[in-house]
């Protein structure tokens, strides 16, 4: 199948310097290299703080609580003794 290829996309240079900057970021978690402090959070991504407006903030909250009752749901109902070796 052939799809129409659409118009090229314009980058600003804000833009282009905040994907390079990601692009770095990226790559120092990727290798364990990371800065001190920097950490997987939109905060430290150069993009996120470009085109992301609240931070992830609410969202991030909202999708903690999911993934927290998920995570909690996961645990024996009832509470069983563990045996010692």
């Amino acid at each position: 199948m052939i799809y129409p290829q659409a118009a090229p996309l314009v980058m600003t240079r804000k833009t282009h310097d905040a994907l390079k900057a990601s692009i770095r970021h990226w790559k120092r978690l990727a290798s364990g290299k990371r800065r001190k402090g920097e950490w997987m959070l939109s905060d430290d991504c150069a993009l996120c703080g470009l085109f992301i407006e609240d931070h992830c903030g609410a969202r991030f909250k909202a999708a903690a609580r999911v993934e927290l009752k998920f995570l909690e749901s996961l645990l024996p109902k009832r509470k069983r003794k563990v045996k010692k070796p």
